[in-house]
């Protein structure tokens, strides 16, 4: 599974699903959010077993599959990360990453960086965010 989405879209859709996700649970599935991405878009579905949430975004399908991942974590995440696309990749069945979609080299050069000594203040630096189960 692979595909790239919009963050806003992404953080909408978290955001939709996450009431359904206890928050404490004796079944430890339960805490994550079932990602399934097709040729339509991209289905976040959560549940606590009473009750199920489920919100069809649009998205750029690489590589059609499903995961599940941490309802929290992600949240975390991806709020964290700047206003571009997310790109999600699964590695295999228990990993998977979650990277920006940005520019940097537009926007500075990383060399000017090391000649300064070090990043630029107020730019953040993401690499892709493992999730291992």
């Amino acid at each position: 599974m692979r595909f790239t989405i919009a963050r806003e879209k992404l953080q909408e859709a978290l955001t939709s699903v996450a009431p359904a996700v206890p928050a404490k649970t004796t079944l430890p599935v339960l805490a994550n959010i079932l990602v399934e991405a097709t040729e339509r878009g991209v289905r976040f579905s959560g549940t606590d077993l009473d009750v199920a949430v489920s919100v069809e975004v649009p998205a750029d399908v690489e590589m059609p599959g499903a995961l599940t991942l941490p309802a929290k974590r992600l949240g975390e995440i991806t709020r964290e990360l700047p206003p571009a696309p997310v790109k999600i990749a699964a590695l295999g069945e228990q990993r998977a990453t979650l990277e920006p979609v940005h520019r940097l080299a537009q926007r500075h050069d990383p060399a000017d960086d090391r000649q300064r000594g070090g990043l630029q203040p107020g730019l953040r630096h993401f690499s892709g965010e493992v999730f291992d189960r």
